[in-house]
C-alpha cells in the first residue's frame, strides 16, 4: 500500500488511513534525517518512538551531526511532545532502548560510540518529558531493555567487548552485572533481551570466534543473570541474532540473519525453554524471517522488517505478509508492539531526501484499512494548528480531500485580513505552512485572537489561534 505525502514547511505530516488504523510521520526538530528504533505502548494509550537524527549543524557545515531523540504521542498517534536524548560530554549519541516505568515516566539508554567522546548513560522523564535525572552507565553499551517480573529492569549490551547482561532497579540502581565470556569468543554483544515466564532471561546477539567468524548466540539466564544453557549457530560467514521472543507455550524463538549478503538469508530458531532445538528454518521465495522485531500474538508470531509484517503458525507456516508502507526501519529489537485490536509499529519513510520517523497502527492482520474494506472518507478540508497559543510562529495543517484552488488567510478580531498566506491549486493531500505572526508587509501582528480561514471549492473551515507576547 502506497501513501502520498505532500508537504509545505513541514514540522510533522500526517496520512490518515481509517478510525481505528492509521499511519503517522513526524519530524519533531525540523529538517534532517530521523532514524526510528522502538516503539513503547504507554499505560495512557499513547506511544512513545526513539532513535536517532541526523542534521546539518551551523557549527559543523562541512558534515552532519546527530542526536538521539525520543517522542510521545498520544493513543491516536497525535504529537505530544519530543525531547533531544544526548549528555554534554557525549557526541553524537543514539537512543538505542527504553521502557516506562511505573510512574509513567520514560527510561531510556543513550549511547555515543564517537572517539573520545564516546560513552553511555541512562536518562529517566517524567510523563511529560521533563529530564528527572541522569546515571552514568560506564562501558555498558545498551543495545536492548525490558521490564523484568520483579519490576526492576533488564539491560542487555556489551562491555569490554563481552556480551553483558545487567539488572537495575527503576531508580537506575545497579543490582547485578553479568558478562559472559563464552570459550574462543574475542568479541559479542547483546541486541535483543527479554524477561522469560520463568523470571529468566533469554538474550540474543552475536560473537565474533577465532575459528568460525561472527555466530548466532542465544543465552538463557536464571533471575541472578547466571547461565543456564547457551546455543551459537554458524553458517560460517557473518551471521548474527536481531530479536528474541517466547510464546504463549513458552518456547523460545530466535529470528537473525545468516551468512550476510546485500540481505542475507533470514534464519528463524525455535527451542524449547530447556534449550533444546525444535527447527531452523530458512527464508526462501514466499517468506522471509529475518525481522527485526518479532511478537506473540497468543495465536502465532507476528514478524516485522522494511515495512512489511509476517505472520507464522508456531510450526513456522507461512500464514499472511502485509505490506504496510514502503520504506525502511525495524531497526530495534522492539520496533512493532501489540495492541488491543492490531500491532503499533516503528521506522521511517525517506521523502525529499530527509527521512520521517513513522509511527503505524494496524488491524490483526497487518492491514491499515477498515475491516470491511470500506474506504475512508476524509472532510472534503480540515485545518489544525500547534502550538496553539504561539509565540511566535505557528504551524498550519491542512487535509485536502480534493483538488482546487485553495486561500488560506488570516484575519483579526474585527474581521480585517492581515496575511494571506497561501492561494494556489493543489492536489488532494495534507499540507503544512507556517505563519510567523507578521501581517502582508512583515509587521508583527499585535497579541490577541486571530482566525485562519481555509477555502476551497466554496467550502470553508476557520480555526482560532491565539498569539501571546
Amino acid at each position: 500500500m502506497k501513501f502520498m505525502i505532500l508537504i509545505m514547511s513541514i514540522l510533522f505530516t500526517t496520512q490518515l488511513v481509517a478510525e481505528d488504523t492509521w499511519i503517522k510521520t513526524y519530524q519533531p526538530f525540523g529538517s534532517g534525517s530521523y532514524y526510528a528504533r522502538d516503539v513503547l505502548v504507554c499505560s495512557d494509550g499513547g506511544y512513545a518512538v526513539n532513535g536517532y537524527y541526523r542534521y546539518n549543524d551551523p557549527q559543523f557545515p562541512v558534515s552532519e551531526v546527530k542526536w538521539g531523540f525520543l517522542i510521545k504521542t498520544d493513543s491516536g498517534g497525535n504529537y505530544q511532545w519530543a525531547k533531544k536524548d544526548t549528555v554534554s560530554w557525549m557526541y553524537e549519541t543514539e537512543s538505542t532502548a527504553m521502557v516506562q516505568t511505573d510512574d509513567g515516566g520514560i527510561l531510556s539508554s543513550v549511547c555515543s560510540f564517537f572517539p573520545y567522546r564516546e560513552g553511555s548513560v541512562l536518562i529517566k522523564r517524567d510523563s511529560n518529558g521533563n529530564r528527572e535525572w541522569i546515571v552514568n552507565n560506564g562501558n555498558l553499551y545498551v543495545g536492548s531493555m525490558d521490564k523484568t517480573n520483579d519490576g526492576d529492569i533488564i539491560l542487555g549490551g556489551r562491555m569490554n567487548n563481552l556480551p553483558t547482561i545487567r539488572k537495575i532497579t527503576q531508580n537506575g540502581e545497579e543490582i547485578w552485572t553479568q558478562s559472559y565470556g563464552i570459550n574462543g569468543i574475542s568479541y559479542g554483544v547483546i541486541r535483543s533481551i527479554i524477561s522469560l515466564h520463568d523470571n529468566g532471561f533469554a538474550a540474543t546477539g552475536h560473537a565474533y570466534f577465532d575459528e568460525t567468524g561472527s555466530d548466532i548466540i542465544i543465552l538463557k539466564t536464571d533471575s541472578e543473570g547466571d547461565t543456564i544453557w547457551t546455543k551459537t549457530y554458524d553458517s560460517l560467514g557473518y551471521d548474527t541474532g536481531h530479536c528474541v521472543m517466547e510464546n504463549i507455550e513458552n518456547n523460545i524463538y530466535v529470528a537473525g540473519t545468516w551468512d550476510v549478503g546485500l540481505d542475507g538469508t533470514g534464519v528463524l530458531i525455535k527451542l524449547t525453554n530447556s534449550g533444546e532445538l525444535i527447527y531452523i528454518l530458512f527464508n526462501d521465495d514466499n517468506n522471509y524471517f529475518s525481522f527485526r522485531s518479532m511478537i506473540d500474538n497468543s495465536t502465532n508470531i507476528v514478524g516485522y522488517r522494511r515495512g512489511k509484517l509476517y505472520a507464522y503458525s508456531y510450526e513456522g507456516e507461512s500464514l499472511w505478509i502485509s505490506d504496510v508502507y514502503s520504506g525502511t526501519g525495524a531497526r530495534g529489537d522492539k520496533s512493532l508492539s501489540n495492541t488491543d485490536n492490531g500491532y503499533i509499529l516503528t521506522g521511517e519513510v525517506r521523502i525529499n531526501w530527509e527521512n520521517y520517523i513513522l509511527l503505524a497502527k494496524t488491524d490483526l492482520v497487518g492491514n491499515v484499512v477498515a475491516i470491511d474494506n470500506d474506504e475512508i472518507i476524509l472532510p472534503s478540508i480540515n485545518i489544525e494548528c500547534f502550538p496553539n497559543p504561539f509565540n511566535p510562529d505557528t504551524t498550519i495543517r491542512l487535509e485536502l480531500a480534493e483538488a482546487g484552488r485553495i486561500e488560506l488567510s488570516i484575519y483579526n478580531i474585527k474581521g480585517q485580513k492581515v496575511r494571506n498566506l497561501l492561494d494556489a491549486h493543489t492536489e488532494p493531500g495534507i499540507f503544512t505552512c507556517n505563519w510567523n505572526g507578521r501581517d502582508d508587509n512583515g509587521r508583527p501582528v499585535a497579541s490577541g485572537q486571530y482566525f485562519i480561514k481555509l477555502k476551497q471549492n466554496g467550502e470553508q473551515t476557520v480555526e482560532k489561534v491565539m498569539l501571546v507576547k
